[in-house]
């Protein structure tokens, strides 16, 4: 079995629950009319990002139990989630209006 360091988890960790943040943002109507036309609907595309962001938030639970164990997991992913909800929100903020 390959050994992965605890680095790697870690950011594993970081990138699921950046962009799982991000696929639940766009999912919202608000912020897919900013990001994509208002002509189109993308009902299934919403759907499509809604699975997608729950389950990269949850990879990135299991990365975080991966790297250390249930006991720290559970200080260290609310406040990655913290981190990456606050991370994905001002990037959403960077975007220009259409």
């Amino acid at each position: 079995m390959i050994e992965i360091s605890d680095g790697i988890w870690l950011v594993l960790a970081v990138l699921s629950a950046f962009l799982g943040c991000g696929c639940l943002a766009l999912s919202q109507e608000k912020h897919w009319r900013r990001i994509i036309s208002a002509a189109q609907s993308g009902a299934k595309a919403k759907i499509c990002l809604k699975c997608a962001g729950w389950a990269l938030v949850s990879f990135s639970l299991v990365f975080c139990v991966l790297r250390d164990g249930a006991s720290f997991a559970v200080l260290l992913w609310p406040m990655l989630m913290a981190a990456a909800g606050m991370s994905a929100a001002m990037a959403l903020a960077l975007m220009p209006n259409r």
